[in-house]
């Protein structure tokens, strides 16, 4: 049979409020500030110190250098699938009071604010700028309904539905 041994601190709550050494904190546990306490300050500083001198390390490629910002790519503010409008919708009232013009490079979008300018890449590298005039698409996985001529310019017209990320235009 094992022994079970408990060691009790020689400290009682009374005797860690008196010593000098230690303090209360908002849980009120009893922390050592003595040595000890500024030893660990000073090792969590050195740490940090570390972390924020490897995040600022720089990219040694010295072709990075020469590319200019346009050319780096950036992170889209989402991927999904595209439709486009029908020709049967044109001249009806948008959600922003302009009629819909399938001629026009617009695209309802279901929260970004109107005159919102995006740039719809789809997935074969083809790309277009649009203009946010309208609410929708309200069928689930698609993000972005296109007009008629937007859909041209992507050749997405044939397929009726792609799969396009959505980039800030700059």
């Amino acid at each position: 049979a094992g022994i079970l041994v408990l060691r009790v601190s020689k400290f009682t709550c009374r005797d860690w409020r008196s010593r000098s050494d230690f303090a209360w904190d908002s849980h009120r546990r009893p922390i050592r500030t003595g040595e000890k306490g500024i030893g660990m300050r000073i090792q969590f500083a050195f740490a940090a110190a570390i972390i924020v001198s490897a995040c600022g390390h720089q990219d040694a490629n010295p072709d990075s250098a020469d590319r200019s910002a346009s050319d780096q790519t950036q992170a889209p503010l989402t991927c999904a699938m595209a439709s486009y409008y029908h020709d049967s919708l044109a001249g009806n009232l948008t959600a922003s009071g302009v009629p819909y013009d399938p001629t026009e490079l617009s695209a309802a979008h279901k929260t970004l604010p109107f005159g919102t300018k995006l740039r719809v890449v789809r997935e074969n590298g083809n790309e277009v700028f649009v203009t946010i005039n309208d609410r929708g698409p309200f069928i689930e996985g698609r993000v972005i309904d296109l007009s008629r001529a937007a859909a041209t310019e992507i050749g997405m017209i044939e397929d009726g539905v792609a799969e396009v990320c959505l980039y800030p235009a700059d």
